[in-house]
């Protein structure tokens, strides 16, 4: 498990996403990790939840669409993509930020870490 500190709190990896993700939205993600399809945790400093970031997909007439979350420059960073499959298909990103200036908490005793226990233990 990673996490990491930020002004906004405590972000957690909580590893690869179990929603299925079809290959042409995959293949509209952008290359590097947006690809591994991670999920987090946003915390407050005290352990309370504070925003599940959990990969989605949808479907919407000729629209298909996904949402993932990403460590990217340090931050944990939001993008929507969407794609059209009409007569002219098209992408659309949009990239959002969730937590910035993250510094990864090093393995070892450090409180933060019990913290991150205890919230992940109860999901």
């Amino acid at each position: 498990m990673r996490a990491w500190t930020s002004p906004e709190g405590i972000v957690v990896d909580l590893g690869p996403t179990r929603e299925p993700v079809v290959a042409i939205l995959q293949g509209a993600l952008p290359d590097g990790p947006w690809r591994d399809l991670h999920e987090f945790l946003v915390l407050e400093t005290n352990g309370t939840p504070r925003k599940r970031c959990i990969v989605r997909t949808w479907s919407l007439d000729d629209e298909l669409g996904a949402t993932a979350y990403s460590i990217v420059g340090g931050e944990l960073r939001e993008l929507r993509v969407s794609l059209w499959t009409t007569e002219r298909p098209r992408v659309d990103r949009r990239e959002e930020l969730v937590a910035g200036n993250l510094q990864e908490l090093p393995p070892g005793p450090d409180p933060a870490w019990e913290v991150v226990r205890r919230a992940v233990a109860i999901l």
